[in-house]
């Protein structure tokens, strides 16, 4: 979950390119930043939402694995999730960006 926001910063996420990579440069552009803005950000707002209660329970109960004799801390585990959800959101903000250069200049940042 930590590397998500990075491998989505390189493109490497899963997109329906048979159909996407078809159409023109503006086009992509703002078809990326409408679903980013409709789908992408309120689910990972709710994803966060759900992963902050997550992992509060598990430092106020002092939760530990109890599938081993090592009995380790969960919250440091869970609090990962939590990170990597917040670094999804700020890629997301940066890919929000180049899309919007992308529906409005033609091109891609950095093409």
């Amino acid at each position: 979950m930590l590397g998500a926001g990075y491998a989505l910063s390189k493109g490497v996420h899963i997109r329906a390119d048979f159909l996407y990579r078809n159409f023109k440069v503006k086009t992509q552009g703002r078809i990326d930043f409408w679903l980013y803005l409709l789908f992408y950000f309120p689910g990972l707002i709710v994803f966060l939402y759900m992963t902050t209660g997550f992992v509060q329970e598990s430092i106020m109960r002092n939760e530990r694995g109890m599938d081993t004799t090592w009995m380790p801390y969960m919250w440091p585990i869970k609090s990962c999730l939590w990170i990597g959800i917040v670094f999804l959101l700020i890629q997301g903000v940066s890919e929000l960006f180049k899309s919007y250069y992308a529906a409005v200049k033609g091109k891609w940042p950095g093409s």
